[in-house]
């Protein structure tokens, strides 16, 4: 079984992938979209590249979203990759093909797209060898994904990955919209990891004025207080987290002069996974870093050194399968901090579609906040529809709203482990 089944590739990309990985022991074979799908029926689990512009049918109907859609019905941890041609956006198709782990783009230099290549067969061959031990059922239970509560199957994949990740020192980009529970996936990705005996370490870009961006995150000459004179360091972030992860959240508020030195200190380790004294890097970013890079704004080397492992989260209204469990997570936890006394209902059906029917602009963030706000509205009382101060759908009225069942008070443990259970897909 080949390492990676490339699909669809013009024969000249195939080969430069092949020169690429040979030298490290890692095989690759050229396949058609038809042959991938039947070799991945019949238990061919390889790391797949497929072509973003492929088809699994000679007349065109089934486009690259419905291949990748088809694989992941069959396994949802194999990574899937698409092999971007220039005149696409990788962050575009990142969002459009769902289910897939990244974008391999042509004009990334050979270097950059060799140490995607080799990070991502490692990770291949490492899943492999669980699998072949056995290693199945629901990673939603199996993993530790502490204080994670999702329904949808993309948010799934994307915490497993996430998980494994955990196991390399590589550094991540995570991208997505403000409130979408980026830091939440950084921590997975932290708890997962050996690191997860230190503190994992935040860096809150948007928290530090601007003028001390930098004496924050890598520390600065102490100056004019008796001893300072030495030319100590005041400890910044990047020492904090030492042996540990260091999140810096919204990169791309750092300056160009910070991008280049913590480029440095990435370059150091010149694409193998860190001593595990050095910090383990992961960033994220609502902003479009290509967009940033194309400004100026943001460092084009650090961009292509990020960019390497990049996780993606849709907004919220992208995954309705998570809007109910992130709600009922909300409550329970906020819940937690009431009278034992206090007389909370379950969400009744009014209360599910006003929620399901809102497009939620502030993600994972307003959820808590609604819910938070309809626990404090209710009183003690049961949940109704207009406590969320959202618009109820047309269909439904706050007054039709069906008798609920009240919260069982001694069963609030039981609840949320049942709510941490992967839910079907959305």
């Amino acid at each position: 079984m080949p390492d990676l089944l490339a699909v669809d590739l013009e024969p000249t990309s195939a080969s430069q992938l092949q020169s690429l990985i040979r030298p490290y022991g890692f095989s690759l074979e050229e396949v058609s979209a038809p042959e991938c799908l039947a070799r991945f029926r019949d238990g061919d689990r390889s790391a797949l590249l497929l072509n973003a512009h492929s088809h699994i049918d000679p007349a065109g109907v089934e486009t690259i979203g419905s291949l990748v859609a088809s694989l992941r019905e069959i396994d949802l941890e194999v990574p899937i990759f698409l092999w971007a041609d220039r005149n696409d956006d990788p962050d575009n198709l990142v969002f459009e093909v769902r289910g897939i782990d990244g974008v391999w783009c042509p004009q990334d230099d050979a270097k950059t797209l060799q140490a995607k290549l080799l990070c991502w067969m490692r990770l291949g061959k490492i899943q492999r060898e669980s699998l072949a031990e056995g290693f199945r059922g629901d990673e939603a239970a199996t993993l530790q994904f502490r204080g994670v509560a999702y329904g949808s199957a993309y948010s799934h994949e994307i915490f497993s990955l996430a998980a494994r990740l955990g196991a390399h020192s590589f550094p991540v980009l995570i991208t997505g919209p403000e409130g979408v529970g980026k830091t939440k996936l950084a921590e997975t990705i932290h708890t997962h990891s050996a690191r997860n005996r230190r503190p994992f370490v935040h860096f809150e870009t948007a928290k530090c004025s601007p003028l001390k961006m930098n004496e924050e995150l890598f520390g600065i000459p102490r100056q004019g207080i008796g001893s300072d004179k030495s030319g100590q360091k005041a400890i910044g972030k990047l020492v904090a987290a030492q042996a540990s992860t260091l999140y810096i959240d919204e990169i791309v508020r750092l300056d160009l002069d910070a991008q280049e030195q913590l480029l440095g200190l990435l370059s150091q380790r010149d694409g193998d996974p860190s001593p595990s004294a050095a910090p383990r890097i992961i960033v994220s970013s609502a902003t479009n870093l290509q967009a940033a890079v194309t400004a100026g704004t943001f460092s084009a080397a650090l961009y292509e050194c990020l960019s390497t492992f990049m996780l993606p989260i849709p907004a919220l209204k992208d995954r309705p399968g998570d809007i109910l469990p992130l709600a009922e997570h909300f409550l329970l936890d906020f819940m937690d901090t009431l009278a034992d006394d206090s007389d909370m209902n379950v969400l009744d059906e009014a209360c599910q579609a006003t929620l399901l029917e809102h497009d939620w602009p502030g993600n994972a963030k307003e959820v808590g906040e609604r819910m938070r706000r309809a626990l404090f509205v209710a009183n003690g009382q049961r949940i109704q529809s207009s406590f969320f101060g959202l618009q109820a759908p047309p269909s439904l009225r706050p007054e039709a709203s069906k008798t609920v069942v009240a919260r069982p008070k001694r069963n609030v443990g039981a609840r949320r482990s049942r709510m941490h259970k992967t839910a079907s897909g959305c």
